[in-house]
């Protein structure tokens, strides 16, 4: 078996709970989603984020594999605070490139790297002011809607991202790189008949086992050791 079918074969017995053990001291996943959808509704009252749009309408959802009792099936959207797009400065003016400000774009994620801290292109505060393009605090995680579909990493740097990417901004209960890898193990076909995209409501939709947020770590723990050795063989 080539490395890679190794990798993938560890990241589907990761997110069936069938990596690392269970804890039955674990707070369970079913409380963690109620303390998140609680945090949602106060910072959307708050005015700090806005709320997310609805979920695409799907018939009676039928799990493609089993879950610990400790874990849930929940959606995308219902574990996302807030989902932000990017865009592009106008290329026909000067005073809009080359600044201070570093902006994303597909070419500067790699399906080789879960972390990125530098990009090809730069923008300068004034063609952020006046563009749709947003700054992204470093340490979220950034994926790749349109061209480039199924990448995804996590910003080390502060970043300003085009129109092909957005930046998904989690709670502090959920850990960035299980949803990585989890995200890793779908099969993104894309809509359009030009550019292939994944459209929001249907990024949101997507079914996501949610684990507690201790197992998530340990998992994570465990797919990076493993990794790790199949790297030396």
């Amino acid at each position: 078996m080539k490395a890679q079918q190794l990798k993938n074969a560890i990241l589907q017995l990761a997110i069936q709970g069938k990596l690392v053990a269970q804890d039955p001291n674990d707070e369970p996943a079913s409380v963690l989603l109620e303390r998140i959808q609680k945090e949602k509704v106060r910072l959307i009252a708050e005015g700090k984020i806005k709320k997310s749009k609805k979920t695409a309408t799907a018939s009676a959802f039928e799990p493609p594999f089993e879950i610990p009792e400790s874990w849930v099936w929940v959606r995308l959207g219902d574990i996302i605070l807030e989902n932000i797009g990017g865009g592009t400065p106008s290329k026909s003016n000067p005073n809009f490139w080359n600044g201070s400000v570093p902006w994303a774009s597909v070419k500067d994620l790699d399906k080789d790297n879960i972390y990125f801290s530098s990009t090809i292109d730069s923008i300068s505060t004034e063609g952020l002011n006046n563009s749709s393009s947003n700054l992204i605090p470093k340490n979220n995680v950034i994926i790749c809607t349109r061209m480039g579909l199924g990448k995804i990493a996590i910003n080390k740097i502060d970043v300003a991202i085009n129109q092909d990417l957005r930046a998904i901004i989690l709670p502090n209960d959920i850990e960035k790189l299980y949803l990585i890898y989890f995200f890793k193990t779908l099969n993104l076909q894309g809509q359009g008949l030009t550019v292939k995209g994944l459209p929001i409501e249907e990024l949101n939709s997507t079914y996501f086992p949610l684990p507690p947020t201790a197992e998530q770590h340990r998992i994570v723990q465990k797919i990076e050791a493993v990794f790790a050795e199949i790297e030396k063989l």
